[in-house]
Formats: C-alpha cells, structure tokens, sequence
C-alpha cells in the first residue's frame, strides 16, 4: 500500500495545527462535516489539504491567483490541486505554495450565466492532472489500475480506497492551452504515466452517458487511452432514488469501507456500452428543415473532431473536421441518400451515399 509523505500536521483528528496564512484556519466543523459525509476519512482529509477560507484576505493570501470578484466569495472549503502528484519547488518553507493551484468551494456561491459556480479555480490558472502527491510513484506502475474523475472529493474518496485516481476537474480537462494558444494534451499526461496494458476507468457522475458533450469528452479520453496502449472501462453508477444523477463520493459514502471498492468495481463495464442515448442530431436541411442525425455510433466532440464507437469499445476517428448535411433525398429503391460534406485538413470532401451505407463504411 502507499504510504503518504510526510506533510504538515493538521487538528483533523486531534493533531496539533500546521502554519497556515492569515485568514485560513483549519477546518470548521461543518466544514468537516461536510467533507466526511462526501466519505472521506480524517486521514485522507488531512493529506489532502482542506482548510476553511474566512473570507478575502485568507483567499488572497492562499492562492494570490483569486480575482477581486472570487476573494469577495472567499469564505468556504479550499484545497490544494498537484499536477502529476509534483510538489512546487518554490514553496519556500510555506507548504502551501507547493500546489499547482488552489481551489475553493465557497459558502455563498456566485451565479454566473446563470448557473451556480459551486467551485472557484483562479483565473488563467492551467489546467492540471491532479494526483495526491503519494501516488506520484505509482503512475509509472502499469500494474496498477487507474482511475480518471471529475472533482478533487472523488478522487480523494478512491485516494482512500488506496486506489490510484487522476482528478481531472473537467471531463475536457485532460487538455489546455499551450504557449502558442493552442489545444494540446496537458504537459506530462502521455510522458509521466504508464499506460501500456493499464486498466483505465472512467469515473464520472451517473448521467455521463446522457450528455453529448460529455460523452465526446470521454470518447477522446479513451481514444487517446486505447492509443497509448490502455484498456478503457467506463463507470456506470445507478442514478438516485428520486432520479438525480450519482456521483462516486455519493455513491460510496453510505456503504462500510470493507465494501465500497467491491461496490464501484461491480458498475464498471466496458466503454462501448454507451447506455441509452438518442441519435446525434447532425445538422437541418437547409430546404426542408427536416432534422438529421448521424449514423450509428457517430459522435461528434467540442473540438469538431468525428468519431465512431466499435463494439469492442475502440474509438477510431473518422475526420478530423466536422461533418454538415447539405442535402437528402430518396434513391429509386427508397433508401435515404444522404450528401455529406467534410474537412480533410484545408479541402472540403463531399460523399453522397445511401444513410444505411454510410453507417455501415463509416462514410467512406
């Protein structure tokens, strides 16, 4: 089993106090509260790095990347994110400067868009693969599964589990930006993990097969996965009693610890059963407006990319460009014929084919 590192001593559990920053004390009890009823023990709390933001100043002094707007919000839960499991060099004695970033949940969450900003990361902070520092050594070990999640509680809920977990804070998270204001593959993604002959889970909340963008996301997770030599399952948690989706922390937080892994492991499957999504809506006729949809087992993802799931769970591209339906009709024999146009690097394709063709030759 790993063991943790030695880290700064926290009153989790009645350990003395670490040095914190002005402004953030360790947990409050509703804080902690909160973080065990997610499942997760004192122990792992403690390793991680949970400690309660009084408001602006402690948010300012935790993680100076927090705008004006995100210290006002200042008050709640924070945590430290690592990418790979690296501890910064330049933490100078203050251990909390050796994340990547800081995260917060706050108390009183904003709403932008409309939508509840549940967590606050800095702004124009990166992206980053975050692993607990301990389990740095075993991402080069192949003979240990993996996980990959959304969401620092569930990847500490695994981390409990002993269980080696990649939080990846969104299921597009796995990229950013690079120097030049391009997409790529985080840094140290393919080089820092083993992934030949790896079991590789997907872990993500219940209505992961529900939602087109997400499941995009998760096709070019496993395409790269599968590309790298990985073999890639996906989980498929139950949904609640009252029909809201499930994430791993709250599927594992009522079960005994003796049980919990035993109890993940009987809901994974292999990435091709996709559950129950309809047909990807492909594009409208531009005469009739009549709503197209791809063939079986196309998708399409954020960055345009199309792609086709095999039955044996293999993601292959089909075009690095998106695909538009520029007109349909009906064949002497009554089939549907579908004209399709598609990007090949910089030239425009057309094929014109029977739809059940296309699906069948994958539109070649």
């Amino acid at each position: 089993m790993a063991q943790p590192p030695e880290k700064p001593p926290s009153d989790v559990g009645g350990t003395p106090s670490r040095t914190l920053p002005e402004g953030v004390t360790e947990l409050r009890p509703d804080h902690l509260e909160h973080l065990r009823a997610s499942g997760l023990s004192d122990a792992i709390i403690r390793e991680r790095g949970y400690v309660t933001v009084l408001g602006p100043v402690g948010a300012g002094h935790l993680e100076p990347g927090f705008s004006k707007a995100q210290r006002k919000h200042g008050a709640g839960i924070a945590y430290p994110v690592y990418h790979l499991g690296h501890i910064e060099s330049s933490a100078n004695g203050a251990w909390w400067k050796g994340a990547h970033h800081w995260e917060l949940r706050p108390d009183a969450p904003r709403t932008l868009a409309g939508k509840t900003a549940k967590y606050e990361r800095p702004r124009g902070s990166t992206n980053a693969a975050d692993v607990l520092p301990r389990f740095r050594p075993l991402l080069t070990d192949p003979s240990r599964r993996l996980w990959i999640t959304e969401g620092a509680k569930k990847a500490d809920a695994l981390a409990d589990l002993d269980e080696v977990a990649v939080n990846l804070g969104g299921v597009w998270n796995f990229r950013g930006k690079n120097d030049s204001g391009g997409k790529a593959v985080l840094a140290g993604i393919r080089e820092e993990i083993a992934w030949n002959g790896r079991e590789v889970i997907l872990a993500f909340d219940s209505d992961w097969d529900e939602k087109r963008q997400v499941l995009g996301a998760l096709r070019r997770a496993a395409e790269m996965v599968a590309g790298w030599g990985g073999t890639v399952h996906a989980l498929h948690l139950p949904k609640q009693g009252d029909g809201s989706k499930t994430g791993l922390d709250d599927f594992v937080a009522p079960l005994p610890e003796a049980e919990r892994l035993k109890a993940l492991l009987r809901h994974v499957k292999p990435f091709a059963d996709r559950g129950g999504l309809p047909p990807e809506k492909l594009g409208v006729h531009p005469e009739t407006g009549r709503v197209l949809y791809n063939p079986a087992n196309w998708s399409g993802g954020e960055d345009n990319r199309v792609t086709f799931l095999h039955a044996n769970g293999r993601v292959e591209t089909v075009y690095e460009g998106a695909l538009a339906v520029v007109a349909t009709g009906t064949r002497d024999d009554g089939t549907e014929e579908l004209v399709v146009h598609f990007r090949v690097g910089s030239r425009v394709e057309t094929v014109t084919a029977p739809s059940a063709e296309l699906a069948r030759a994958r539109g070649v």
